[in-house]
C-alpha cells in the first residue's frame, strides 16, 4: 500500500466534502454542491482502492471502479452499502454536471445522505 497516494486521496475527498457543505444551503449552487459530493465520493472510493493495493486509479472509468472496489471489499461484506452508494452518486453525475435543471434540495439531502453513507459504510483501516 502506498500511504502517501491514500492519504492524498483521502484529503481530496475531504476538502471537497467540506466545500460541499459550505455550498450546500445556496440554492445558487445547488449543482456545483452535489457535483462536490460526488466527486468527494469518487476520490474516497479512490483511497480505499489504493489502501487495498490498486493500483488502477486514474481514467474515467468510474463504474468500472466501482466494480473493482466491490470485488476488493467481497472479504468485506459488512462495507456492501458503501458501494450501493457510491453507485447511485455515480448515477447522478452526468445529470449533474450537463442537466439545465437544478438540483431540488431533497435530492441534494439524499445525495448528502448518500455521501456520509458512504463513508461510513466503506471506512477500513488502511494503514494511515
Amino acid at each position: 500500500m502506498q500511504e502517501a497516494l491514500v492519504q492524498h486521496y483521502l484529503n481530496r475527498a475531504v476538502d471537497m466534502f467540506d466545500a460541499m457543505v459550505l455550498l450546500y444551503g445556496d440554492k445558487a449552487f445547488r449543482n456545483s454542491s452535489a457535483l462536490l459530493a460526488i466527486h468527494s465520493a469518487i476520490s474516497y472510493s479512490d483511497a480505499l482502492r489504493a489502501g487495498l493495493g490498486d493500483e488502477n486509479l486514474s481514467g474515467d472509468g468510474h463504474d468500472k471502479a466501482a466494480d473493482t472496489l466491490q470485488a476488493m471489499l467481497a472479504r468485506y461484506p459488512q462495507h456492501e452499502s458503501g458501494v450501493s452508494h457510491l453507485r447511485f452518486l455515480l448515477s447522478r453525475k452526468n445529470v449533474v454536471a450537463y442537466s439545465a435543471n437544478a438540483w431540488s434540495i431533497a435530492t441534494m439531502k439524499r445525495s448528502s445522505r448518500a455521501l456520509g453513507d458512504l463513508q461510513n459504510g466503506l471506512t477500513l483501516r488502511l494503514g494511515t
